[in-house]
């Protein structure tokens, strides 16, 4: 794989690692229907959906740039960054507001919610500072609240 190439994947990968930020909670997120997660459920499931979508990201990344004879340029990242990466990152938060996340773990969520919103909102309009690795610190906060693949 191409040094470019590879830093696309790592950026991509970093924001996956933030989508597990976009826990649940009472602002429109999880179904009424089913019962609470544990914590330890909610972040069984929630690190599926980031493992998933740094699948899907991967898959994308190499049929874009996989058989490019050069590496892709600034541009070309920074379009994939504000399309494809924020497009899969917003599915994914998307996906973990439908957990019935705990609600003794609200407060933590939302501030990690937040975080991740913010980064995708910059990644559309601003993906060469995504690119160039400046992030919110969801990533932090998802690995202190106990993610894994959502927060490594």
């Amino acid at each position: 794989m191409r040094p470019n190439l590879k830093l696309i994947l790592l950026c991509a990968g970093v924001a996956v690692a933030l989508i597990a930020a976009g826990c649940g909670s009472d602002d429109g997120g999880g179904d009424d229907s089913s019962p609470e997660l544990t914590k330890e459920e909610f972040i069984t499931q929630a690190d599926a959906i980031c493992t998933d979508g740094e699948a899907e990201l991967t898959a994308a990344a190499e049929e874009q740039f996989g058989s490019a004879t050069e590496p892709p340029s600034q541009k070309e990242q920074e379009e994939f960054i504000s399309t494809t990466v924020a497009d899969n990152l917003q599915s994914q938060l998307d996906q973990i507001r439908e957990l019935n996340a705990p609600d003794a773990d609200e407060e933590q969520l939302n501030e990690i919610l937040d975080s991740l919103q913010s980064l995708i909102d910059r990644a559309r309009d601003e993906p060469a500072a995504v690119l160039a690795g400046e992030e919110t610190g969801a990533s932090e906060l998802a690995g202190e609240y106990g993610l894994t693949s959502c927060g490594s």
